[in-house]
C-alpha cells in the first residue's frame, strides 16, 4: 500500500516538527502510530487481524499521562 505508507511518512514528519515546535510551550502535540485497527472503517481490508481500538485507547490515554509524545503500537516502533 504505497499510498497509505506515503501519507504516514508525511504525516509522521509534520507531527515530529510540531511536537518539537511546540516543545517550549503549554501546548503538546502527540503522535499515535499503530498498524492496522480492528474498526468498522477497516473491516474491508481486514481489520479483524489488527489491534482492538479500545487498547489503543487505553494505551494511548496511558502514554499521554507519562508525557510520551511519540507512541507506538506493535512492530511500527521498527518502522
Amino acid at each position: 500500500m504505497p499510498g497509505c505508507s506515503r501519507s504516514r511518512a508525511a504525516f509522521y514528519s509534520y507531527t515530529t516538527y510540531l511536537i518539537l515546535f511546540f516543545e517550549d510551550t503549554s501546548l503538546k502535540v502527540f503522535q499515535l502510530i499503530t498498524p492496522l485497527v480492528d474498526t468498522e472503517f477497516s473491516k474491508e481490508i481486514g481489520c479483524r487481524n489488527g489491534i482492538k481500538a479500545a487498547v489503543v485507547a487505553d494505551e494511548f490515554i496511558a502514554a499521554i499521562s507519562k508525557h510520551e509524545y511519540e507512541i507506538h503500537f506493535g512492530d511500527t516502533a521498527k518502522i
